[in-house]
């Protein structure tokens, strides 16, 4: 399965589950690939998220707005006056749905 960020819906919520967690993307500005990353490393913690691109198992970093089953997701991460890079592991599952609550989650942070 693939998924192309940019031809989601603001609002649209990518599980991305990996060898070692799971990570909830909520696509935000999908022409932007902007969005709130959550799980994994982060534990419950919601971070201002852009998606970069993914890692396919065979190459170098690919910066097309795509992420799909066997790639490793990269996001670069929001925080004060730097900008933090995460990684995932390999992406083993891949769902996405439209995050109903998605705006009480971000009132309650």
């Amino acid at each position: 399965m693939e998924i192309t960020i940019t031809q989601l819906s603001p609002d649209q919520e990518i599980s991305i589950q990996t060898e070692t967690s799971e990570y909830r993307f909520l696509v935000l500005r999908p022409n932007m690939r902007m969005g709130i990353l959550t799980g994994g490393i982060l534990g419950k913690e919601w971070r201002d998220a852009y998606f970069a691109g993914m890692i396919p198992a065979t190459g170098p970093l690919d910066d097309a707005p795509k992420l799909s089953i066997g790639s490793r997701a990269r996001f670069y991460l929001e925080a004060k006056s730097i900008v933090n890079r995460l990684t995932t592991s390999n992406v083993t599952r891949l769902t996405y749905r439209f995050a109903l609550a998605a705006a009480t989650c971000l009132e309650n942070t």
